[in-house]
């Protein structure tokens, strides 16, 4: 981070602008905890250690803007009430910003840090190396691999996702037939994801960016299991 922020001091480097928006299924621990502190304006302040929001990826800063799909107009408490489980959407902004959002929220009977509308609407993830047109979104999901080794759903050739298996840990964090993955945790995805797979070794969870709404011409391989993937 000390280097990033020379290189933006010396004019080297643009620091971005926007935050990261990413969804997040939270479940609560047995002891009905998720395991994070937020302020006013549904802003992590504290995730604890050994908890479901740790586990989740969750960290200060990110801020709660939608529960289940929808915007957040209350404290997210009262959304939780007699819940298990959550699917969050999350702002995270980039960490040159953490003092600016402390010293604007800090204030009593302030609002929540807003980034610039049009530059939000407009967003693009220039350094993915890949282009999002207009009308298209993205989405980052972290997803937990379920009993058995896999996510639920099956992707092809050209990282478009086919299938999503109802109820599995890819449903429930909001992914859909159509989505196209362009990142896997957070890095961008240069060749077909089946091919990547019998490589890869993952951890509990994956993360996975997808855009939405990209207009897709298919070519056809020859037979499915030389085109698909199964996560």
């Amino acid at each position: 981070f000390a280097k990033m922020l020379r290189e933006w001091v010396i004019g080297r480097r643009k620091p971005p602008q926007l935050p990261e928006i990413l969804t997040i299924r939270l479940e609560r621990s047995s002891e009905g905890l998720f395991g994070l502190h937020l302020n006013d304006h549904n802003r992590i302040n504290k995730v604890h250690d050994s908890t479901p929001a740790k586990d989740a990826g969750l960290q200060p800063f990110d801020r709660i803007i939608k529960v289940d799909g929808m915007l957040l107009d209350g404290m997210i408490s009262d959304f939780a009430i007699g819940k298990p489980a959550l699917l969050l959407t999350i702002e995270r902004p980039p960490p040159h910003l953490y003092l600016t959002i402390a010293d604007h929220e800090n204030v009593e009977g302030s609002k929540p840090y807003k980034f610039d509308a049009q530059v939000h609407a407009n967003s693009a993830d220039a350094s993915s190396g890949q282009e999002v047109g207009d009308g298209i979104e993205t989405r980052t999901v972290v997803l937990s691999r379920e009993e058995g080794g896999q996510f639920g759903l099956e992707v092809s050739m050209e990282n478009k996702i086919l299938y999503v298996d109802v109820d599995s840990a890819a449903h429930k964090a909001g992914l859909c037939a159509g989505d196209e993955v362009i990142k896997l945790d957070q890095k961008p995805l240069l060749q077909p994801l089946p091919e990547l797979l019998p490589k890869i070794t993952y951890g509990h969870n994956m993360l996975i960016t997808v855009a939405r709404g990209r207009e897709y011409d298919r070519h056809l391989s020859v037979g499915k299991r030389e085109m698909t993937g199964e996560l």
